[in-house]
């Protein structure tokens, strides 16, 4: 994840403010993966939130595609 962060910001000069954010899931991520960690529903909507609205910018903004045409439209009522 960090090599990619390096890639994006370093040598692409893309600018990431969701940045906290996806590394708070990325530490969230490792404690259910490594510790077995659980967290409520209302932390994975907080983290799915944030993740979908990293991609729906990031693919807009740098790749210049508008994700509602990929997919389908009951998935997309929290873009």
């Amino acid at each position: 994840m960090y090599g990619a962060y390096d890639i994006l910001t370093t040598q692409m000069k893309i600018k990431i403010p969701e940045r906290p954010d996806l590394e708070l899931l990325h530490e969230e991520r490792n404690n259910i993966q490594h510790k077995y960690a659980h967290i409520t529903a209302e932390v994975a909507g907080f983290h799915v939130d944030k993740a979908m609205g990293f991609i729906n910018r990031f693919v807009k903004d740098e790749l210049k595609v508008d994700i509602k045409e990929y997919i389908p439209s009951i998935y997309l009522d929290q873009l």
